[in-house]
């Protein structure tokens, strides 16, 4: 029975140990429940004391508040880091992945645009040959667009041998180039290079037509400078300009085509040739001296880059106009009047031999002369003039017979220095006699 009763107290101990040690005492009751009866009172109250009765004893230890605090659960706690890890990666591998596509599309962009622009390349290159800068040049000559052509083709002459590539000269053409065309002299590459100090030219034959008649000819071109790195251009070496040799004359300007230019010469007798540069083409020339009211140059046409090209461009004398033949018929019969004047006119030295006398009793024109038997637009001589004459009566001749004096007169024009109207100066009378 003692053993029983302390196995069962031994028990009874260790299980209140085992209690105690996570024994949580019970709530109190509700507020508004009702009040407990008696029985229930007294239960409460033991329940109550038994945390104090066991504090007593040696088996007893304080409750660490911790351990009734609720604790994470590694388990739980790895599942939130490793939660939280894959968002993070979710999140940076859909990031990059969108940043990925960006570029790829970019590039995509690139390369489809540098594929456009090496097909336009392509494309333009294929009409940037010789043969199309050379039908070109020859495309301005064409259309008498001179100044376009000595833009793209620098003849290379000094500005005072220019002074007819004009428009203004190709204009007034009575026929300029056509139906021509350019064919490749060998069937080489362009050998487009510029990396030689004499980059290697492509020679090209140019044919057309002149009035009618087929002229051939080349034109050689060499690469030149492309336009954005890629682009290929190419230079013309040579010009389809031509010389001209002005001989000297007494003009002192020449137009050709509707071009006019003066032309200075130090006096009437100048052998000063002066040169020139034309496009093909045929013009009209004139050449003027003075006013063109007294004198005319014939004209000329002027043929340049034809079968039957000129090389020298000379008028003779211009002839005179009837307004000037006019003029020294008048001068010349003027001469005539005051060489039968005895106010002295008659003393002239320029007047006939036969009228210059002091004793004269009859001094008088029977005859004026009528036309130019030679003339010029500087020279003239006339047909001849009539003069008659009769001496004073003497002692040995009472009664002294008249005299005829016939004679021709001559003269030269002149035109001033900055004036329009010529002179005639250098009257004479020419083969008198009587």
């Amino acid at each position: 029975m003692s053993e029983n009763a302390n196995g069962n107290d031994l028990n009874s101990h260790s299980e209140t140990q085992g209690s105690a040690d996570s024994y949580m005492p019970p709530p109190p009751p509700p507020a508004d429940s009702p009040e407990p009866q008696q029985g229930q009172a007294q239960q409460y109250a033991q329940a109550t004391q038994q945390p104090q009765q066991y504090a007593q004893q040696q088996y007893y230890q304080q409750p660490n508040p911790q351990q009734y605090s609720p604790q994470p659960q590694p388990q739980f706690a790895a599942m939130a880091s490793g939660a939280g890890s894959f968002y993070a990666a979710t999140t940076t591998k859909s990031s990059s992945g969108k940043t990925v596509r960006i570029v790829l599309v970019v590039i995509g962009v690139l390369m489809a645009l540098a594929l456009i622009g090496t097909i336009a390349f392509y494309i333009l290159n294929s009409t940037r040959t010789p043969e199309k800068a050379a039908e070109e040049y020859l495309g301005y000559l064409a259309a008498g667009d001179a100044n376009a052509a000595s833009q793209m083709v620098d003849p290379g002459k000094p500005n005072n041998q220019r002074a007819f590539l004009t428009n203004e000269a190709m204009a007034g053409a009575t026929a300029r180039i056509e139906n021509f065309s350019v064919t490749r002299t060998d069937s080489g590459s362009d050998d487009y290079s510029l990396s030689s100090d004499k980059p290697r030219g492509v020679m090209l034959d140019v044919e057309y037509y002149l009035d009618g008649q087929v002229v051939n000819t080349t034109l050689q071109v060499t690469p030149a400078q492309p336009t954005f790195l890629v682009l290929k251009n190419w230079k013309i070496d040579d010009t389809l300009a031509t010389e001209i040799t002005l001989q000297p004359g007494t003009f002192d300007s020449v137009t050709i085509g509707s071009q006019s230019v003066p032309i200075t010469n130090d006096d009437q007798n100048s052998q000063e040739y002066q040169t020139f540069y034309l496009y093909p083409g045929i013009y009209p020339a004139q050449a003027s001296y003075g006013s063109n009211e007294y004198v005319n140059y014939p004209d000329k046409s002027l043929i340049v880059g034809g079968p039957e090209s000129s090389s020298t461009l000379w008028w003779d004398a211009p002839e005179p106009t009837e307004k000037l033949q006019t003029l020294m018929l008048d001068r010349a019969k003027e001469f005539v009047e005051s060489c039968a004047s005895l106010d002295g006119g008659n003393l002239n030295e320029a007047c006939p031999s036969g009228v210059q006398s002091t004793k004269l009793a009859v001094l008088e024109v029977t005859k004026l002369p009528t036309t130019l038997e030679d003339y010029s637009a500087f020279e003239f001589v006339t047909d001849k003039a009539t003069i008659k004459t009769q001496t004073n009566p003497t002692e040995f001749n009472k009664n002294p017979s008249p005299d005829n004096v016939e004679f021709r007169v001559s003269g030269q024009v002149t035109f001033p220095e900055g004036s329009t109207e010529p002179e005639i100066t250098e009257l004479r009378s020419s083969g008198s006699w009587w």
